[in-house]
């Protein structure tokens, strides 16, 4: 198969060609190519090979990406493993002998002093404990709180007193808790860069047990030769070498999870899988298409000069989408990266989640909460949103056509004109939570009266209070609102008493207006 350059790709596409997908993925295609600021906006580069391609600053909007193979090329593969494990045996090798001559010299104060009184011997053997109980204290930070900036800190403080300690009491000999939780945290962020990079967790978790068996080697060897009686250091290495393999694996395994807890280190890996890889930073990716696409490896992240535009994107059934570099968008949450990928929310909660412009046509939310949620400019044509929970859900231009919404609340969701309720399916909806409100109140909606009975809130703001009104308090908060919104041209259009304690007061706002701020 013949193999497209930059050049000849421009030409094509200018010349009105605009489908490039590959039959199958056995040429070279794109792969490798610098397309940085090219318009292929509407082009289809459908099975196409783009790893290691460059789109940076591109303009692909509603550019068809489905099932295209992204990532890293082989050299880049092979080169960065071979650096991961290298990085391992670096840091090995590093600690090693510091932690050997740390627990021999700790454990066996009392052999090296024998002949000193029982007040200076009990003065001497208290840092080994003191600083095993730091080492405990490292762990358990790391478990129960995660590797963030605040624990890492801790960290290091609470090896400063260890340190202080040891210099004090034993001669100078600086203590290795520190270095014991450091290399805990490296050779589980080796093993993320490996998972990510490579084929997966397997990966990553061998290159930790080999790392840190190698330390386990090199303190008993050590630990044997400096002591005759070395089985008891070499005992307590390695049951400080097994406590780092656990706690690296699961460092490792929380980080890949997408735990927040562990975001450092996810990111930090995520940035060095995306090298090389292929790039969207900065790209305008408006309503583009990646459809079953691999895109491990891959950088959606903001580029020096633009951010990267992920409105609209199609994501249904990608894979390895978890293993890229998205940057500050919504897919960093990662519900928020499974529900666009499977499609999937039945019975989810989404309280006050971001989704402002996703792609979620036909996507099932079926009893999910989406109470306070962020769904301004996302598309949900076809969404099953029935029985769903949309109080106070942020609604501007997103586009609910021929959606079901049968069963939803709706209390004081936040729509306007720009807000599509074509073909909305829908036989009753709930305007309070705790289904009260029925509308209608019994029977069905009849065809299109959903949409005709919403056609006034589109061009009204309710605002709902759920215990009553302090009317001297809201007379003057709506003259500042009135002031602050001078174009607006707000008004009361009247108020509605719907008992226990609820009450709704209706304003009308010019169109425009942007009642979301106004709300």
């Amino acid at each position: 198969m013949q193999r497209l350059t930059a050049k000849e790709l421009q030409r094509r596409y200018r010349a009105g060609e605009r489908n490039f997908a590959e039959v199958d993925l056995s040429g070279e295609s794109l792969r490798g190519m610098n397309l940085k600021g090219i318009d292929l906006s509407g082009a289809d580069l459908s099975r196409t090979d783009i790893r290691g391609t460059q789109f940076v600053n591109a303009s692909l909007q509603s550019t068809q990406f489905g099932q295209a193979r992204a990532g890293l090329q082989g050299r880049w593969l092979i080169g960065k493993l071979a650096f991961s494990l290298s990085l391992a045996i670096l840091f090995s090798y590093a600690t090693s002998s510091t932690i050997s001559q740390f627990v021999v010299f700790q454990l066996f104060q009392p052999v090296i002093f024998e002949y000193i009184s029982d007040l200076h011997f009990i003065f001497l053997i208290s840092p080994s404990f003191l600083t095993l109980f730091i080492l405990l204290g490292m762990f358990a930070s790391i478990v129960r709180q995660g590797l963030t900036f605040k624990t890492l800190t801790t960290v290091l403080l609470l090896s400063f007193i260890a340190s202080l300690t040891t210099v004090f009491t034993s001669g100078g000999l600086l203590t290795g808790a520190s270095i014991v939780a450091l290399i805990a945290a490296t050779a589980g962020l080796v093993a993320v860069i490996l998972a990510v990079v490579d084929t997966g967790p397997v990966s990553g978790t061998i290159a930790v047990i080999f790392t840190v068996a190698n330390v386990n080697i090199v303190q008993r060897s050590v630990g044997l030769s400096a002591i005759g009686a070395g089985a008891v250091a070499g005992t307590v290495a390695g049951a400080v070498t097994f406590a780092v393999i656990v706690l690296n694996i699961y460092v490792a395994w929380r980080s890949l999870k997408g735990d927040k807890d562990f975001a450092v280190i996810r990111v930090f890996a995520l940035a060095i899988g995306a090298v090389g890889g292929t790039s969207f930073a900065g790209a305008d990716l408006t309503r583009a298409c990646f459809a079953q696409a691999i895109l491990k490896n891959t950088n959606f992240a903001a580029s020096r000069q633009h951010s990267t535009v992920l409105t609209n994107v199609r994501w249904e059934k990608t894979k390895k989408l978890d293993r890229a570099r998205v940057g500050n968008s919504i897919l960093q949450n990662p519900q928020v990266l499974k529900l666009v990928v499977t499609l999937n929310g039945a019975n989810q909660n989404y309280f006050n989640t971001n989704l402002r412009g996703a792609n979620l046509v036909g996507v099932n939310l079926t009893n999910a909460n989406l109470n306070g949620a962020i769904l301004s400019e996302a598309v949900l044509s076809g969404a099953n949103l029935q029985h769903a929970n949309l109080t106070e859900a942020s609604c501007i231009s997103t586009d609910f056509s021929s959606s079901s919404l049968t069963g939803a609340t709706l209390e004081a969701w936040n729509i306007e004109s720009s807000t599509c309720l074509d073909n909305v399916h829908c036989d009753y909806v709930y305007l309070l939570h705790n289904q009260r409100e029925r509308r209608p109140s019994s029977g069905s909606f009849a065809p299109s009266e959903f949409s005709k009975l919403f056609q006034e809130v589109l061009d009204t703001i309710d605002l709902i209070f759920q215990n009553g009104v302090d009317w001297k308090a809201f007379v003057q908060t709506f003259k500042d609102v009135k002031v602050e919104h001078e174009g607006a041209n707000l008004d009361v259009l009247g108020f509605e008493n719907k008992g226990d304690g609820v009450v709704v007061v209706k304003l009308q706002a010019s169109l425009g207006a942007d009642k979301s701020a106004i709300h």
